[in-house]
Parts: C-alpha cells; sequence; structure tokens
C-alpha cells in the first residue's frame, strides 16, 4: 500500500500499481496477498536468478479469497489487533532480554568480587 504522505511518485519497470475494484478494501487485499497461503502459490510462479519477478499476466492470475466487505473490514481488524500484540510482546521481550544480561553481568561482577 502507498503510504497518503508519499506524494506523486512514477511507477516504473518492475513496479505495478493497481487499485482494487469498490467491494475489496485496499486493507484487506494486502493482508491477503501477505497472507502464507497466497504468498507460497506465488512463490512458485516467482521467475528469473538475479531480479525475481512476476509479470502482469502472472500477477492477474493470483487468486484470493473476497468475503463481503464487512467481513474483509473485521478480518483487518482482527490482522491489526494480533500484529499490535505481537509487537508488544516483542518490546517486552527485548526489556527482558536487557534486563537479563545485565542482571548476568550483575552476578558475574559480585562473584568475582567474592572470590
Amino acid at each position: 500500500m502507498i503510504p497518503e504522505a508519499l506524494g506523486p511518485a512514477i511507477v516504473k519497470a518492475d513496479c505495478i500499481r493497481f487499485k482494487p475494484s469498490s467491494e475489496v478494501s485496499s486493507k484487506y487485499m494486502n493482508v491477503a496477498l501477505n497472507a502464507e497461503p497466497v504468498r507460497k502459490r506465488t512463490k512458485s510462479m516467482v521467475h528469473g536468478v538475479g531480479r525475481p519477478r512476476l509479470n502482469l499476466g502472472e500477477i492477474k492470475s493470483i487468486v484470493i479469497p473476497v468475503p463481503p466487505f464487512s467481513e474483509q473490514v473485521r478480518i483487518v481488524a482482527e490482522v491489526e489487533r494480533r500484529l499490535s500484540v505481537a509487537g508488544e510482546l516483542e518490546v517486552a521481550v527485548t526489556a527482558n532480554l536487557q534486563r537479563a544480561g545485565r542482571l548476568r553481568q550483575a552476578i558475574l561482577k559480585q562473584a568475582f568480587l567474592e572470590a
């Protein structure tokens, strides 16, 4: 998805811009295209060694499920909620690893001072 703040841009070779129909949420399309089953299917279509790519025909052949719009909104909200939880967990794990490292250093320091 292109951020609103990006402003005008030029679509160049190896870059395709498309807009889903009004029946498909852009956020849902982004979630669906990045879902593991779709990524696995498209990975088998990729060709090129130095510059892996898909051509326009291959991109047009990608199939994603399209539920009713209200369900798309619910799916996006749930994905965003889970990503938020994962982000919070990542922050907590990082903080705990740093804390564990400091504690280990303090224990080693104390052990060598007593020795």
